[in-house]
C-alpha cells in the first residue's frame, strides 16, 4: 500500500475516533465505491494522518463521473445537505441536554444515537473533501487554461485567481459581518451578544482545541471594533465581499467568451467551497458533542478528562457498563498511538510499537533545492521570514505581525494567527481548501499543496513567494 501521508498537531484518540466510525461500519462510500483505507497515528505533539493513495484516486474517477452529470450532481448534493443537517442537529441535542439527569443507560443510549446521526455526514465529506482539493483543481485549471490558451502565462493566471475566487459567504465572513454591526450600533446587549454567540459559539474550534468561544469573549470583540475608525468602510467591504468576486467573474466570462462548461465546472468547485467551511462546522459541532459525553463520563467516575481522551469510544462506553481504566495503557498511548482504519477493521497500536509504525511508514522530506512549487490562491508576490507550525497551539504562539505561516493545513483555530500573518504557505489544500477560502477574505498572498513546505523550511528561512505562479524561492 502507498499512504499519502498529512501532518498536522495532536488529534486525540477520543476525537480521531468521531470519523472513524462511520468508515469501520460501512463498506462503500455514497458515490458507489469502497471507502479509501486510513491510517492515524499521533505521536507527541504531531498527528500523521494517511489515505491509501489508489483508493484516493479510484475514489476522484468515480467521483468525476458523478460530477460531470448535472442532474446527478444535483440528487447527490441534496443527500449530503440531509446528511449535514442531520449531524447538526443530533450534535445541538447534546448540547442543550442535561446530561447529568441521565442514568448510565440513558447517557450510553446518547452516545449510541449521536454516533449513528453523524456517521453519515463524516463518512461522505471527510475523505471526499480531501479528494477534492488534491484533483479537481488541475482539472479546473486545465479546462481554464485551454480556454485562454492564447494568452500570456501571467495574465492567464490572473484571470484563473478572478474567476476561482469564492461566490458564497463563510462562516468568518458571516461572523465578522454581525460584529460589526453590532458594534456601529453600540449595542452591548445580552441579547445582541447571545444572538452572534448562538450562531458562532463554535468557530475557534477544531480537532486540535474543544474550547468554545464565550459570551464574554463575543462582547469583548465587538467592543473592541466599536473602537475602530472605519467600521461602515468595514462592514461595506465585507458586505461586497461576495457581490465584487461574482462582478469580476462575469467581466471575465464576458471578455474571454469562457464556455457554458467552464461555468458549470465553476459552479461546482463553488458547492465545494461551500462544504468544505460546512464540513469544519460539522466536525467541530459533533466532537464537541462526543466531548461533553466524554466529560459526564469522567464526572461519574471520578476520573479526569485528560486521561479518558487517550481512550477510542467504546473504552468510554465501557467505562460506564463498569469496566475499570487501564491506566498503563493511557501513559502508553501519551507517547504514541496508531490506528489502521477499513471497513469492518480497526487495528489499533501504542507505546512504542506505534512509534515504530511511524518511523517505518512515514519518510521525512527531502531538500528539494531553492524553489517549492504548489497552488497559488491569489495573484501577490510576498518576500519574508517564515515560522513554520506544526499546529494552531504553535502558530498563536509562533506568529507575528508580517510573518510568513508555514504549516501542514488550516483549521478554525489557526484564523487569529492567521490574520497577523503576512502570508501563508500549506502543505495540503487545493484552491477550495480553508487555508485558501480564508487568504482569499483577508486578501493575502497564500500557496497551498506544497506537499513538503514544512520539511523544507526552516524557522527564520527568507523566502520569495509568487502566489500567481505558486512558486517559493528560498533567499541564500
Amino acid at each position: 500500500m502507498s499512504w499519502l501521508f498529512y501532518k498536522r498537531g495532536t488529534i486525540l484518540p477520543y476525537l480521531a475516533d468521531v470519523p472513524f466510525a462511520g468508515i469501520v461500519k460501512h463498506e462503500f462510500h455514497p458515490i458507489g465505491i469502497k471507502h479509501p483505507r486510513t491510517f492515524y497515528i499521533n505521536e507527541g505533539e504531531k498527528l500523521y494522518w494517511a489515505w491509501e493513495e489508489d483508493d484516493l484516486k479510484k475514489m476522484w474517477r468515480r467521483l468525476l463521473v458523478i460530477l460531470k452529470s448535472p442532474y446527478r450532481t444535483e440528487q447527490y448534493f441534496k443527500k449530503l445537505d440531509q446528511n449535514i443537517i442531520k449531524a447538526l442537529r443530533a450534535a445541538a441535542r447534546v448540547k442543550g441536554a442535561n446530561l447529568k439527569k441521565l442514568s448510565d443507560k440513558e447517557l450510553l443510549s446518547v452516545f449510541e444515537n449521536l454516533e449513528k446521526d453523524i456517521t453519515p455526514a463524516h463518512f461522505t465529506m471527510n475523505s471526499e473533501i480531501d479528494i477534492v482539493d488534491l484533483y479537481l483543481e488541475g482539472y479546473l485549471r486545465g479546462k481554464i487554461e485551454s480556454e485562454l490558451a492564447g494568452l500570456p502565462p501571467a495574465e492567464a493566471g490572473q484571470v484563473y485567481a478572478e474567476l476561482v475566487k469564492p461566490v458564497c459567504r463563510t462562516y468568518i465572513n458571516k461572523q465578522d459581518i454581525m460584529i460589526i454591526k453590532a458594534a456601529l450600533q453600540r449595542d452591548y446587549s445580552d441579547e445582541a451578544i447571545k444572538r452572534i454567540y448562538a450562531r458562532f459559539w463554535w468557530t475557534n474550534m477544531g480537532w486540535e482545541n474543544m474550547k468554545p468561544h464565550s459570551i464574554s469573549y463575543f462582547r469583548n470583540r465587538v467592543k473592541r471594533q466599536a473602537e475602530r475608525g472605519n467600521l461602515r468602510q468595514e462592514l461595506s467591504q465585507a458586505l461586497n465581499f461576495i457581490a465584487t468576486n461574482r462582478a469580476a467573474r462575469k467581466k471575465y466570462f464576458n471578455r474571454y467568451k469562457l464556455s457554458a462548461d467552464t461555468k458549470y465546472w465553476l459552479g461546482v468547485c463553488d458547492q465545494y467551497i461551500f462544504y468544505h467551511d460546512r464540513r469544519k462546522e460539522v466536525q467541530a459541532k459533533t466532537a464537541y458533542s462526543f466531548y461533553l459525553l466524554l466529560q459526564e463520563v469522567a464526572r461519574r467516575r471520578g476520573l479526569r478528562s485528560e486521561d479518558l481522551v487517550w481512550l477510542w469510544h467504546s473504552e468510554v462506553r465501557g467505562l460506564l457498563s463498569g469496566k475499570p481504566l487501564n491506566s498503563p495503557e493511557v501513559e502508553n498511548r501519551r507517547r504514541g498511538v496508531a490506528a489502521l482504519v477499513c471497513f469492518h477493521t480497526f487495528r489499533n497500536w501504542s507505546g512504542q510499537e506505534a512509534i515504530n509504525l511511524r518511523r517505518q511508514h512515514v519518510k521525512d522530506g527531502k531538500n528539494l533545492g531553492s524553489e517549492l512549487k504548489g497552488i497559488g490562491v491569489i495573484n501577490k508576490s510576498f518576500r519574508g521570514r517564515v515560522k513554520v507550525c506544526a499546529g494552531f497551539k504553535e502558530a498563536i504562539s509562533k506568529i507575528k505581525s508580517g510573518d510568513i505561516l508555514v504549516c501542514p493545513m488550516t483549521t478554525p483555530e489557526y484564523v487569529p494567527a492567521m490574520k497577523k500573518a503576512g502570508a501563508l504557505i500549506t502543505d495540503e489544500g487545493g484552491i477550495t481548501c480553508h487555508a485558501a477560502i480564508i487568504a482569499r477574505e483577508l486578501k493575502i498572498p497564500c500557496i497551498v499543496g506544497t506537499k513538503n513546505a514544512t520539511q523544507v523550511l526552516k524557522d527564520g528561512d527568507k523566502v520569495e513567494m509568487d502566489a500567481g505562479r505558486g512558486t517559493i524561492k528560498i533567499l541564500r
